[in-house]
């Protein structure tokens, strides 16, 4: 049985300036940017003033059903790390 190549994806990070445009103008985050967002945020990646642009962006245009879903899905993984915390869901702190 041959085993099949997976490539890995080409996404390219954009600037959080044109994610915050983006969002104003009414436009649907992909996947992979909604991804990049969640992982920009918990890596403490994103500076503050450009993600405080971005949520209040979000609240006055809202998200999408299927924006909100990923969100959800991507925000909720089993355990993620704050400031070198691992927490999650149903973390002990052991």
């Amino acid at each position: 049985m041959r085993k099949k190549i997976v490539t890995p994806r080409n996404f390219v990070k954009p600037p959080y300036s044109l994610l915050i445009e983006k969002t104003r103008d009414g436009s649907e985050f992909t996947e992979d940017e909604i991804r990049f967002l969640v992982d920009s945020v918990l890596d403490q990646e994103i500076p503050d003033y450009q993600l405080a642009s971005l949520l209040m962006s979000i609240f006055f245009v809202g998200m999408s059903a299927q924006e909100t879903a990923i969100f959800l899905l991507r925000k909720s993984r089993p355990f993620f790390s704050i400031n070198g915390i691992r927490s999650g869901r149903h973390w002990k702190g052991w």
